[in-house]
């Protein structure tokens, strides 16, 4: 009989959560706890994966793996190397979706694929190069994950990508094309951001970011898609007023960046931490997307659609 075992881990992840199995997203699952972790290593695991790699798997505290009830999910006429490599689709996904929890710099390093009882069966191996970063621009920091966070992840997961398919995106389209949109731009670039590993290089890429989403012109740019992220996203007056000091503050870094210029001492100091409070802004900015059509109808409309909103929110308070 055929079967099909899929598993890997994610680096920087801590999991404080009872043990049991986690479901992320359609074929990502997250196993806590020993006993359960066991049932989901290969008896051959040590012999093909090695003495290390074993050690790494038996004690890393999770695992990442596709359910049994999922194999089913996979074409019989798909070797071991074709169904790691769509297995790993879903897995990029997965991490590039963490950032709607928390700031991590999680990374999947290496993942395996065992096909049995199949013509062309045996092991595979295969890994994520790619690495975000955390706001700060660290590679090497664990975030835990408890299991309202593990609730959340998948939901927002969920939420996420089914939006993404919902309005035509698919892995063939180029982001950059007329097809792609805002949204997924957005996305986009804030992937980019994330993998960037300076935290003023990640403030330029989420300044691209805003704009993807709000832009509908060049002129007065700073001042516009300040003024306009403020109007988005809402609150108090204070509160206003404090998100549209934040992103003219990130787009005086961007300026240096994008014009070539290196970065004074007094910005290198203060980048990390506006990284991080840009993060923030753009976390409320997706989840107002997903969780309001009101707002959602605003970055899927055309350009005079999204001018005559925000000159509406100037004029009709």
């Amino acid at each position: 009989m055929r079967r099909v075992e899929l598993l890997t881990t994610f680096r920087w992840l801590k999991v404080d959560a009872p043990p049991g199995i986690y479901q992320i997203m359609p074929t990502v699952n997250l196993v806590v706890g020993a006993d359960l972790m066991r049932k989901y290593l290969p008896k051959d695991f040590e012999r093909f994966a090695g003495v290390i790699e074993y050690s790494h798997f038996k004690n890393v505290g999770h695992l990442i793996v596709c359910m049994r009830d999922d194999e089913s999910n996979w074409p019989d006429d798909l070797s071991s190397e074709k169904i790691l490599y769509l297995w790993m689709l879903f897995i990029d996904w997965t991490l590039q979706d963490s950032w709607l929890v928390k700031d991590n710099c999680f990374i999947c390093e290496i993942a395996y694929c065992r096909l049995s009882g199949a013509t062309f069966g045996g092991w595979s191996s295969n890994s994520i190069k790619a690495q975000a970063s955390a706001a700060d621009g660290n590679t090497q920091s664990y975030v835990t994950f408890d299991e309202e966070d593990l609730k959340v992840w998948e939901q927002r997961s969920l939420q996420l990508r089914t939006r993404l398919h919902e309005t035509g995106y698919t892995i063939f389209t180029p982001v950059v094309s007329k097809e792609t949109s805002r949204f997924a731009r957005f996305l986009s670039f804030v992937q980019i951001a994330r993998c960037s590993s300076h935290p003023a290089m990640k403030i330029a890429q989420m300044c691209s970011a805003l704009e993807s989403l709000f832009s509908t012109t060049t002129t007065e740019l700073t001042h516009r898609l300040s003024e306009r992220v403020a109007f988005f996203l809402g609150g108090p007056p204070h509160q206003m007023e404090s998100n549209y000091q934040l992103v003219k503050k990130a787009y005086s870094v961007r300026s240096q960046i994008t014009h070539g210029a290196h970065i004074s001492k007094a910005t290198a100091n203060f980048a990390p931490e506006l990284s991080g409070e840009m993060f923030k802004l753009l976390r409320g900015i997706a989840f107002k997307v997903l969780d309001g059509e009101d707002a959602a109808s605003v970055v899927y409309g055309s350009n005079d659609f999204i001018e005559e909103y925000f000159r509406k929110r100037l004029f009709f308070k």
